[in-house]
C-alpha cells in the first residue's frame, strides 16, 4: 500500500507528544487512515536506490502478513498469558515489571524519551491497544533501548 502523509497531529490533544496514530495518511486509493510511525516507512525511488520519494509512504507489508495482522483475539490473549507468566515467575523480569519511579531515578526522563515496562505492555494487550503485532514489537524494542541507553549513562 502506498500513500501520502497529510498531517501530523496528536490523536488526543491531552497527549501532544504521543506518537500513537498521530499521522493522517491518504492512501493512493483515496482512503484515509490514522497511523503510528511504526506502521509505515518512506517509499524508495526503486529497489536499488536508497533515495526516497518526498511525502510518499508505504505500508511495508500486507495486512494478511502474520507479522501484521492479529490472528483473532485468542492470539493477543495467548501472548498476554505468556507475558503474565514471565512477569510472575522470571526473576530477571522483576526490574522491568513497573514504570521507573521518577522520584527515585530523577534523571531517567532526561535520558529516556518514551518509558516502557512490562505492566504497561500487559495493560495495552488487555485493552486492545495494539492494532498490529508490529506495534507490540515496537514497545518491546523501545523497552530494550531504554535499558541500554539509561545504563550507558552509569
Amino acid at each position: 500500500w502506498t500513500g501520502s502523509m497529510l498531517q501530523r497531529k496528536p490523536l488526543q490533544e491531552e497527549y501532544p507528544s504521543s506518537h500513537w496514530q498521530c499521522f493522517q495518511v491518504k492512501w493512493d486509493d483515496g482512503a484515509t487512515d490514522q497511523l503510528s510511525p511504526w506502521d509505515m516507512e518512506p517509499l524508495s525511488q526503486d529497489e536499488e536506490s536508497s533515495e526516497t520519494i518526498p511525502d510518499k509512504l508505504v505500508f511495508p507489508m500486507s495486512m494478511e502478513d502474520p507479522m501484521i495482522a492479529w490472528e483473532g483475539e485468542d492470539e493477543q490473549k495467548r501472548i498476554l498469558e505468556g507475558l503474565e507468566k514471565i512477569m510472575e515467575t522470571l526473576e530477571e523480569a522483576e526490574m522491568f515489571l513497573n514504570p521507573v519511579d521518577l522520584e527515585e531515578e530523577v534523571v531517567y526522563c532526561t535520558v529516556v524519551p518514551f518509558p516502557m515496562d512490562l505492566s504497561t505492555i500487559a495493560e495495552r494487550l488487555r485493552n486492545g491497544f495494539y492494532r498490529r503485532k508490529l506495534a507490540l514489537i515496537w514497545d518491546v524494542v523501545v523497552m530494550e533501548r531504554n535499558v541500554t541507553s539509561y545504563n550507558e549513562e552509569d
